[in-house]
């Protein structure tokens, strides 16, 4: 898990949304190295996943992200879809374990840039008034 040092509740703080918060997606992904670590062997980019739960997907009241590997179905299932996936947030094709998400591809180079949260934010219309339902990842 990667946790800030402060109080921040869930994706739909405010605190997201402001360019000054450090990135954390990007301190996440940087921290992906542990699980190589404590496998005794590189876990591959393409195996590790990066989660947030929205408001009614968490059970903790305190921002924080997964840092995991993907499940080998929804590897599959994305690696179905990859063509899908674009820079652009699209709806997922018959979306992911029973749940609607929409996709947009993510460069290294531009999570290195710029926070998902402002990215979901700027892009799609709807999501900067909900952000609590928002499930990063």
């Amino acid at each position: 898990l990667l946790m800030p040092t402060y109080r921040i509740n869930g994706t739909e703080s405010p605190l997201l949304l402001d360019p000054l918060t450090p990135n954390f997606f990007w301190q996440a992904w940087q921290g992906r190295e542990i699980m190589s670590q404590r496998h005794g062997a590189p876990v591959p980019d393409n195996a590790v996943s990066l989660a947030i739960n929205s408001r009614s997907g968490r059970t903790q009241n305190h921002f924080h992200i997964h840092i995991s590997c993907l499940r080998p179905d929804v590897r599959a299932q994305l690696d179905k879809d990859a063509a899908a996936i674009s820079s652009r947030w699209l709806p997922l094709p018959g979306g992911l374990q029973g749940h609607e998400y929409l996709a947009r591809r993510v460069t290294e180079a531009e999570l290195a840039q710029r926070s998902p949260f402002l990215m979901l934010a700027e892009e799609v219309p709807e999501a900067r008034q909900h952000q609590e339902r928002a499930t990063l990842g």
